[in-house]
């Protein structure tokens, strides 16, 4: 294993590998999404849908709702299966995920420590054969 500061310039090559879908209301930027394909040739059937986030005074208006069907429209054209990451404890965010299709495959026990905190998060697929 290998672990090296990225440079500016290796952040932007990942950025560049990646989708970044979002809305605007008024010009603001209000809700982003990312994607990608990995891209091995074991894994080149999947993607990852990443950094999903409405700012909290646009949320229950759909934005994230139109977001995960853009990016499953898109991911549909590449790929059979979609694969995200959600923290167990967000319930809002499990139920949309679940409402698009996404089911949970596993838990990822103490994925994150905020503080002193741990939380535990869904590993999540859509299969975009069905």
């Amino acid at each position: 294993m290998e672990i090296r500061l990225l440079t500016a310039n290796d952040w932007q090559s990942y950025l560049n590998k990646s989708h970044i879908f979002a809305s605007f209301i008024d010009e603001k930027l209000v809700s982003a999404a990312g994607f990608y394909s990995l891209n091995t040739i074991k894994t080149k059937h999947r993607g990852i849908l990443f950094g999903m986030y409405t700012h909290e005074n646009y949320r229950g208006r759909g934005l994230a709702s139109a977001l995960i069907q853009t990016i499953v429209r898109h991911a549909k054209l590449h790929l059979t299966q979609l694969h995200l990451i959600c923290v167990t404890n967000n319930i809002e965010a499990v139920n949309l995920y679940q409402k698009h299709g996404f089911q949970i495959y596993g838990t990822e026990p103490n994925s994150l420590k905020i503080g002193e905190e741990f939380f535990d998060e869904y590993l999540m697929a859509l299969d975009l054969l069905k």
